[in-house]
């Protein structure tokens, strides 16, 4: 039975018809987007094609009923909050899912793109006025100024530590601020993955997870740890791959816990290959290291909404503006 939508979400409607907008693979606003992307971002077609549909497949209609309900979300109808969002320059989705949470709750939404890429969120913000200009008219891309920290009630920033430091110590200690900075995925194949029968397709999986934003995003696996003595299997596979990770054999999963303990409160996801029931024996010593998500290798560029990046639950951190 499908999900219904309540008095508490009416951005669920319109949202989720933009969302529409950008899933159809012919519609003018996608094209015109994976048209302008190849310059402002100096990604290929493929590359935003599957960013693009990654990060709109978790806006659905059911997916956003689901999210509000989950999270227990309150429409504010009263708009008087404005939330920043500023953008990374590695990464041009990163903003999307908390500008939709933000309308989702009721306040107003100011994107600051990143400087090399402005393009997606005007893109974005023009197909929210197809579907609902009223709606639109609470989102506005803004440029940098040195007062545009002091105009909003919060800031969600996405970027390097440093630039999250550098914004945190701007921002008043009255304005809530919520930081997404550096964090390191890994990607683990266990011996099941090189079964003859399964084999051959870990390699397309791997290549989306590796060739999205060029290995450079939070979720790109940056070290491929290899199950065994040998990993020479998985090199042959991943041959040819223009970004592929670097390979580590290990012997022993505590072996993994020993490795990553160095990057303590910097690991975000990992994705396995084979049986990921195996890393329940670890799964505790990952969680503690800081890892928010497991799951099946080819899906780690695809968060779903209620992902809690680096631990934090965006709409919980703006309900105090309620």
């Amino acid at each position: 039975m499908p999900l219904k939508t309540t008095s508490a979400s009416p951005g669920i409607e319109p949202l989720s018809r933009v969302t529409s907008l950008w899933l159809e693979p012919s519609s003018a606003i996608r094209a015109k987007a994976i048209e302008a992307l190849q310059v402002s971002t100096g990604y290929s077609p493929s590359i935003i094609n599957s960013a693009i549909q990654n990060v709109f497949e978790e806006l659905t209609r059911d997916k956003l009923i689901a999210y509000v309900q989950a999270e227990k979300i309150q429409f504010r109808s009263k708009r008087d909050a404005t939330v920043l969002h500023i953008g990374a320059g590695n990464v041009f989705t990163s903003w999307l899912h908390g500008a939709v949470m933000t309308l989702l709750m009721g306040y107003r939404c100011w994107i600051k793109p990143s400087v090399q890429e402005p393009v997606f969120a005007r893109l974005w913000q023009q197909s929210v006025q197809v579907i609902d200009f009223e709606l639109a008219g609470q989102i506005s891309i803004v440029s940098w100024n040195d007062d545009l920290l002091r105009q909003v009630n919060a800031v969600v920033a996405y970027g390097s530590d440093e630039t999250l430091s550098v914004l945190r110590s701007k921002t008043a200690a009255t304005t809530l601020f919520v930081g997404f900075g550096h964090k390191l995925s890994i990607a683990i194949a266990l011996n099941e993955s090189t079964q003859i029968d399964q084999f051959k397709t870990w390699r397309a999986r791997a290549v989306q997870d590796c060739e999205l934003f060029d290995l450079n995003g939070c979720l790109s696996p940056q070290v491929l740890y290899v199950e065994g003595a040998d990993p020479g299997p998985w090199k042959s596979l991943l041959e040819g791959v223009k970004h592929a990770p670097e390979i580590r054999p290990f012997t022993s999963l505590a072996t993994i816990v020993s490795d990553l303990a160095p990057f303590k409160d910097h690991l975000s996801a990992i994705g396995v290959a084979g049986p990921m029931s195996r890393l329940d024996a670890i799964r505790p010593q990952l969680e503690q290291l800081g890892t928010t998500r497991i799951c099946e290798l080819g899906q780690m560029q695809r968060p779903p909404l209620t992902w809690r990046n680096g631990g934090i639950s965006l709409a919980e951190a703006l309900a105090p503006l309620m």
